[in-house]
């Protein structure tokens, strides 16, 4: 297993950190990316990961690969963006603008598949589900849209009445939601986390369409993070403040295995009435936090802050471990994006010499307007995954030695057969003789029950002479 790595986004470059030790393994530029507008996929199923990252101010997106250490490509949008997000798979790329329109391409060919009107005021978070099967947005306008992926993917939209709706509208924030996070599960079998800047976190049941439960906090809420067995949720408070609350959704029963769930039915719970509560629930960084992370087990937190560090918390204890930061440089930029993931088998950079070759993943020049055409008759490139079986070597003396072996077991069977039919022809003589000696033995005894001897005849002789005489 590879050991764990931090990425991080913080200007003028993508940056991937040695989680234990803070150690620069690479890094890529440039990359000057605002919050919500990086996303990438890590090296997986024999292909290279890929970073994407928008350029503020500017309709820019700047792909890298994890093997190379420069640009991959840059693509020219539509319009600025003010959100982006990626699929599991990389399979499709999402883009918000600050009109709340929504762009969907095709990664592998870069094909726009679909563009609609999400939002009236700017996009601030997309998202997809863990599945890939829904897309998640959210804007300024203080709603929510869950987006059927298979919907978007199939609709043409090219009429007035063929514009995309969403699976549900989300909507009971009061002002701009900033974050979005989506629990474990397959479509549309999971909750949803969302927070906002009016000082919630909003827990959803998207089966059911339900609102479950509200965190209210006494300041508003920029970042979210979810812990991975759903445990609890931990929210960074927006400002200058540098709190992060932590949200249990679950509290210990009466017995050691049970548990109580903390939100259901749409109750609201306050967060932090008193300072005591406060300070047992929250992890006091100092410094604005403009990222949140948790590390792979989800015992760890990790904070990016206004001045280009990355604070690590234990969960259990809320104690600071230790602080990392990307930069040499004496005033970094702040950190707009945290991650944690398994160091990439195919890095680039000094401290991955040994590192693997692996093809790189599909990545496209994007579309800026649908072409029908286009989308008939496009194909889409295909890299098969390399086996992760490796092939055994089988030396022909192996297989000499092994038939010898084959036909050795083979001798010894027929042997072995031979003697078993012996000892069966031998055991049923025994039989047979045995049969014979119990027959004889059967025969006397009756003979000796039913014949009289001779003296028995003359004793009876002499009894019925005296019985005359008498």
């Amino acid at each position: 297993m590879h050991p764990q790595a931090v990425l991080v986004v913080a200007q003028p470059a993508i940056s991937l950190l040695d989680y234990t030790t803070g150690t620069l393994l690479s890094s890529w530029k440039p990359a000057n990316s605002n919050a919500r507008c990086t996303a990438l996929v890590a090296t997986h199923n024999g292909l290279g990961g890929v970073m994407l990252a928008v350029q503020p101010d500017k309709p820019l997106l700047h792909a890298f690969a994890f093997q190379k250490d420069q640009m991959l490509l840059k693509i020219v949008l539509p319009e600025k963006l003010s959100a982006l997000a990626l699929d599991n798979t990389a399979s499709y790329c999402a883009g918000g603008t600050h009109t709340g329109r929504v762009y969907l391409w095709e990664v592998a060919s870069g094909l726009l598949l679909n563009t609609f009107d999400a939002h009236y005021r700017q996009i601030t978070v997309l998202r997809f589900s863990p599945d890939g099967a829904a897309l998640f947005s959210a804007s300024e306008d203080s709603g929510i849209a869950v987006w059927s992926m298979s919907r978007l993917v199939l609709l043409d939209n090219n009429s007035q009445n063929d514009l995309p709706t969403p699976y549900w509208s989300l909507a009971d924030h009061t002002l701009a939601v900033t974050d979005i996070q989506c629990g474990v599960g397959v479509f549309p079998s999971y909750r949803v986390f969302s927070s906002s800047l009016d000082g919630s976190v909003k827990v959803w049941d998207i089966a059911s369409r339900e609102l479950l439960g509200t965190f209210s906090f006494p300041t508003p809420i920029g970042h979210l993070v979810v812990d991975p067995a759903e445990r609890a949720v931990y929210a960074a408070a927006s400002g200058d403040r540098g709190v992060v609350y932590q949200c249990d959704l679950y509290s210990r029963g009466p017995g050691h295995h049970t548990a109580r769930a903390l939100v259901g039915a749409g109750e609201t719970l306050h967060m932090a009435a008193e300072e005591q509560s406060e300070r047992q629930r929250s992890f006091n960084v100092g410094k604005p936090v403009t990222s949140l992370a948790l590390d792979l087990p989800g015992t760890q937190l990790l904070a990016g802050t206004t001045d280009g560090t990355v604070s690590i918390f234990d969960v259990a204890s809320h104690q600071l471990l230790r602080t990392i930061s990307p930069s040499a440089q004496a005033s970094p930029g702040p950190v707009m994006f945290v991650t944690t993931m398994l160091r990439p088998s195919d890095l680039v950079g000094p401290a991955s010499a040994q590192r693997e070759t692996l093809p790189l993943r599909p990545l496209a020049v994007f579309q800026r307007i649908r072409d029908k055409t286009a989308r008939e008759t496009h194909d889409v490139p295909l890299v098969l995954p390399k086996s992760a079986l490796p092939t055994p070597a089988y030396s022909h003396k192996s297989m000499l030695r092994d038939h010898a072996a084959f036909l050795q077991q083979g001798q010894r069977q027929e042997e072995d057969a031979g003697a078993l039919a012996a000892e069966v022809a031998r055991l049923k003589e025994q039989l047979a003789q045995a049969k014979g000696i119990n027959d004889s033995m059967w025969e006397a005894a009756v003979h000796a029950a039913l014949v009289p001897t001779d003296a028995q005849a003359t004793q009876k002789e002499k009894s019925s002479k005296r019985q005359k005489v008498a």
